[in-house]
């Protein structure tokens, strides 16, 4: 398995030498070094650089900056409402995703780049789609204008009334559009 694992990040770093874009998905199947193929996605950040989380769709590991795919968390300094009091969802969504993270190194295969640059990827930890896990405990929505891979998280998450799902709550992507 730590071939595999080495085989892979040592392929995504040489595609991403000779393909500075990082868009990983334009890479071909390939074997690994076990002979197991694997997409051609490339494995995110340096194995010792430091984790923080930025925000609650978004990490950076070292100096790179990875988007969590397929879901969209309020932004840090968004409000929600709860039983009619104001609440700071944003700070709550970040402090989500930090507890989900805890002290463990998440592990994060791009599946793009955003207009930012970001990479855009899906991280997991112990083998726990972080995305997932957001949508599901109710701290981000499912980004259905990218993917419907957690919309029946969220449909649940909604209808167990969990995490932003408490109260009332304008969607991340509206929020935005409105302040700029």
């Amino acid at each position: 398995m730590l071939a595999v694992v080495v085989a892979t990040l040592t392929i995504g770093r040489k595609w991403r030498e000779h393909h500075p874009s990082g868009v990983a998905a334009a890479q071909p199947e390939r074997a690994s070094a076990s002979g197991a193929e694997f997409s051609g996605s490339t494995m995110v950040g340096d194995a010792g650089a430091p984790v923080r989380v930025i925000d609650g769709d978004t990490i950076a590991i070292g100096e790179d900056h990875v988007r969590l795919f397929g879901i969209d968390a309020p932004e840090k300094a968004q409000t929600c409402e709860v039983e009619g009091i104001d609440s700071a969802c944003g700070d709550d969504a970040t402090r989500a995703l930090e507890q989900l993270i805890g002290t463990s190194r998440p592990t994060c295969v791009e599946r793009s780049r955003d207009r930012y640059g970001r990479a855009v990827a899906v991280c997991s930890v112990s083998g726990r789609d972080l995305g997932r896990e957001m949508v599901a405990n109710g701290w981000a929505v499912a980004f259905t204008r990218y993917s419907q891979d957690y919309v029946t998280e969220e449909a649940a998450a909604k209808a167990e009334r969990r995490g932003l799902w408490q109260g009332r709550f304008e969607r991340p992507d509206v929020w935005r559009a409105e302040r700029r």
